[in-house]
């Protein structure tokens, strides 16, 4: 009788231990692991953010530098790849556009 007792005990206790590692697991690490995703997330949209707008100045400067004529072609063909790829068109390059 002693042994059915304490394996009933050692299946209680495992049954336990287990049902609080999930719990921790779901309190604890699942919350540190979805922060840790969303930092990753936002570290990598900020980079993104930045060559975009390195891009769009680059881009604004050299747009300056055409004739009239050539710019409307320009601005037409970047803002039509912009809109095709669904990127935004920033500020920048819509004052480089203005006008033609």
């Amino acid at each position: 009788m002693s042994n059915k007792k304490t394996l009933i005990y050692a299946v209680c206790g495992a049954t336990i231990g287990i049902a609080i590692g999930l719990a921790g697991k779901a309190l604890i690490l699942e919350p540190y692991f979805a922060a840790k995703h969303a930092a990753a997330n936002a570290a990598h949209q900020d980079q993104l953010n930045a060559e975009n707008r390195q891009r769009d100045e680059l881009t604004a400067a050299e747009l300056e530098k055409l004739d009239p004529r050539s710019r409307k072609a320009a601005c037409e063909g970047y803002i039509g790849g912009l809109k095709e790829q669904n990127l935004p068109i920033s500020a920048l390059i819509s004052s480089a556009c203005a006008g033609t």
